[in-house]
């Protein structure tokens, strides 16, 4: 704190008063850390929890796991000799097989004939050395120590496991096992054919060329008689009785190397299938195909032009 004093006096007026000077004597001190000479503490914590000694008194408690009770059941297998005869199931086959039939016109290929090789066998039971034993069982139970959080450790009483575990015994039965009834569930089907694609043998084609030839469209001329008809090699006889007319083929030809879709094609187109069939009494036209029939006495000769 500083006082200021003024005097009044005759002075000159320009005099300047100027207060004494102050020295503020206050230190202030630099801030010294060595390391290791100052040990830095929290402030004193005072925890007022209150921890009580365990107190353990033997024979008021019992620990004990729960107790376990296993229900699996092994029965020893009874089998009585000559009582039951196993069979396989009847199987009853529902495929039908139908014989090819040919006609005039339209021509109808069947599939071919379809032969089922499957067998069924009687089971063959041998009575051996067998043995039945139940599957292994493992106690998967486990017995956890408590955990106390604490200074204090508290132990359970001693656990005795009194449980007994038995091996099964099994004894050799005296009627053999046999294996269960094996029903057969296999289904047959009967062969489906694409219908745009038809599959012959090699004597159909050699009927078909023949009937081919028997329509006056081979390279032969179709000669027909009163009593025969002939094409080429093909020879046939006619005759009859009592209003019924009988033929029988004496000679047949030999497949050659023509196209049967081709042959079927060209019967279509005669029979007028496929095309417009136009016939005079000398002439017989369908499509590309023209024919002449030309009749002396009672045999008529149709020649493909």
């Amino acid at each position: 704190m500083s006082l200021l004093l003024l005097f009044k006096g005759g002075g000159s007026a320009t005099q300047n008063l100027a207060p004494a000077r102050y020295d503020n004597s206050s230190t202030f001190f630099a801030a010294t850390v060595t390391p290791g000479a100052v040990t830095l503490t929290p402030g004193l914590y005072a925890n007022t929890s209150t921890v009580y000694t365990a107190t353990v008194t033997a024979g008021g408690v019992t620990l004990t796991a729960s107790r376990y009770d296993n229900t699996s059941e092994f029965y020893s297998p009874s089998v009585t000799q000559g009582g039951t005869v196993l069979q396989p199931a009847r199987y009853d086959n529902t495929s039908q097989f139908y014989a090819v039939t040919v006609t005039i016109g339209p021509a109808t290929v069947a599939p071919q004939r379809y032969d089922n090789t499957s067998q069924f066998f009687a089971p063959a039971v041998t009575a051996g050395a067998v043995t039945t034993a139940p599957a292994r069982y493992d106690n998967t139970s486990q017995f956890f120590a408590p955990t106390v959080v604490s200074t204090y450790t508290l132990a359970p009483a001693r656990y005795d496991n009194t449980n007994t575990f038995y091996a099964p015994t099994v004894t050799r039965p005296i009627a053999p096992v046999f294996p269960g009834l094996y029903t057969n569930q296999s289904t047959f089907y009967s062969p489906r054919v694409s219908p745009d694609r038809y599959v012959i043998t090699a004597e159909q084609a050699r009927q078909l060329f023949e009937i081919y030839l028997l329509h006056g469209l081979g390279p032969s001329p179709l000669v027909v008689g009163a009593d025969a008809r002939s094409s080429g090699v093909v020879q046939q006889s006619v005759s009859e009785a009592g209003g019924v007319v009988s033929i029988s083929t004496t000679a047949h030809a030999t497949y050659t190397d023509v196209d049967p879709g081709a042959m079927i094609e060209e019967l279509a187109a005669l029979h007028g299938l496929t095309v417009t069939l136009s016939v005079t009494p000398t002439t017989r036209t369908a499509g590309v195909i023209a024919q002449s029939m030309v009749t002396s006495g009672s045999v008529t000769t149709v020649t493909r032009q």
